[in-house]
């Protein structure tokens, strides 16, 4: 099992012009390092614009109900692969990926797409524990940003 406690960010590299910055992730305890994982350092406006026709009142609730329930969700992975297995997993996995697509997390929404498709392959246990873990540290990146964005579309609201 992966020792993610030892996992620092080493440096932020901006990559795009959009607001999407890239941190490189390592832990020598790994299979591999956890490199590139994407996260927005905002939800980007045009996001709302695209998505709800810029109107927060839809957007507030999705946005709290995401924090609330989804976030969370991902923390659960490991205990539903170990306590009712891989299609359980999976089931689970299917279930919360479009809500990181409708707020605009699409780098987490494909790393659990990824977990989705190794579940029906069913590929080596650590390795399904390691792309939840890797899962896990991209959710917890991605967290204080979409709690900000929700306070910031609050004040707008």
């Amino acid at each position: 099992m992966n020792n993610l406690s030892s996992l620092q960010p080493q440096e932020e590299v901006p990559r795009q012009s959009d607001g999407t910055h890239y941190f490189d992730y390592s832990s020598s305890n790994s299979k591999e390092n956890l490199l590139s994982i994407e996260t927005s350092t905002v939800l980007n406006e045009q996001w709302i614009m695209d998505y709800f026709g810029n109107d927060y009142s839809i957007a507030i609730p999705i946005l709290q109900l995401f924090i609330e329930e989804m976030l969370p969700e991902i923390n659960l992975l490991e205990t539903v692969l170990q306590k009712q297995g891989v299609t359980d997993l999976r089931k689970r996995v299917h279930k919360i990926n479009p809500s990181f697509k409708m707020v605009g997390q699409t780098a987490l929404a494909s790393a659990l797409t990824d977990l989705e498709n190794a579940c029906i392959s069913f590929e080596d246990i650590d390795e399904l524990k390691f792309k939840i873990k890797k899962i896990q540290v991209q959710a917890e990146v991605i967290k204080p940003l979409v709690i900000r964005q929700l306070n910031s579309i609050s004040k707008l609201a």
